[in-house]
C-alpha cells in the first residue's frame, strides 16, 4: 500500500514538472522561443524628511487706515513703484537759513520765498530731519530706497507723536526679515499716503514703539 502511494506521487510530481516546463517554453509562427521569467520587486525606503520650522507670526492682514495698509503691503515686497504711488506732502512754513536750529526738519526759504510761507515737502530722517521738496521726485525716490527697501517685514503702526516724528498722522515700523540687522525703519503717514521715511537712528522697534499708542497690536519681535 505505501508503495503505491509512493508510485503516485512520483507520478504527480513528474506531470507537474512536465507541465510547469510546457508553460515556459513555447514557439510562435516565426520559431522564436519565448520564457517567463519572474520580477524581483525592490521596494525603496525614502528617509523621513525633518518637518520644517514653523513661520514666524506674521502681522495682521490691516489696520483698518488705507493708507497705513497700502503702505504696509508696499514696503514688506519692496515695491518702490507703488510707495511713489502713494508719496503726498506736508505744508510747513518756510524759514530763513539764519534760522536753522540743530535737528531741523523746516525747509529753508528759497530766493522768492518769505519766511513763513508754506513749502509742500516730504520728510525725511535719520538721526537728524529734513525735508525734500515736491518738485524733486528723485530725491524723494531715493529716500524710499534708502529708508524703505525690502524687503522688511511690519512691526507695528502707532499714532505719531508729532513731537518725534514732526509729520503725518501715523507711523508705521518695520525691521529686517530673519538675517538681517534688526534695527527699525519709519513710514511716516497721513490719510492721503506716505508724506516722510525715516531709519530709527540706531533704535530697534521695540525702543521706538515704547510709549507710543499702537493702531494695532505689536505682532512680532526681531528675530
Amino acid at each position: 500500500m505505501a508503495r503505491w502511494w509512493l508510485g503516485s506521487l512520483a507520478v504527480v510530481a513528474l506531470a507537474l514538472l512536465t507541465s510547469t516546463a510546457a508553460a515556459c517554453s513555447s514557439s510562435d509562427d516565426g520559431g522564436i522561443s519565448t520564457s517567463t521569467a519572474t520580477s524581483a520587486v525592490t521596494v525603496s525606503m525614502s528617509p523621513t524628511a525633518t518637518p520644517a520650522p514653523p513661520p514666524l507670526p506674521t502681522a495682521p492682514a490691516t489696520t483698518g487706515i488705507a493708507s497705513v495698509d497700502a503702505a504696509i503691503a508696499a514696503v514688506e515686497v519692496g515695491d518702490i513703484d507703488a510707495l511713489m504711488q502713494q508719496v503726498t506732502y506736508t505744508k510747513q512754513p518756510c524759514i530763513a537759513l539764519a534760522d536753522v536750529q540743530p535737528l531741523e526738519g523746516r525747509p529753508v526759504c528759497r530766493s522768492g520765498e518769505s519766511t513763513g510761507d508754506l513749502v509742500d515737502d516730504f520728510a525725511v530722517g535719520n538721526c537728524e530731519g529734513g525735508v525734500i521738496r515736491r518738485e524733486n521726485p528723485a530725491a524723494i525716490r531715493q529716500a524710499l530706497e534708502t529708508f524703505l527697501h525690502g524687503p522688511l517685514r511690519f512691526y507695528g503702526a502707532y499714532k505719531t507723536i508729532p513731537s518725534v516724528w514732526g509729520a503725518g498722522k501715523y507711523v508705521a515700523v518695520f525691521h529686517a526679515r530673519p538675517g538681517g540687522p534688526g534695527l527699525a525703519r519709519v513710514a511716516m503717514l497721513d490719510d492721503a499716503g506716505i508724506v516722510g521715511a525715516a531709519t530709527g537712528c540706531g533704535s530697534t522697534p521695540e525702543q521706538l514703539a515704547a510709549n507710543q499708542t499702537p493702531l494695532v497690536g505689536v505682532p512680532t519681535s526681531v528675530p
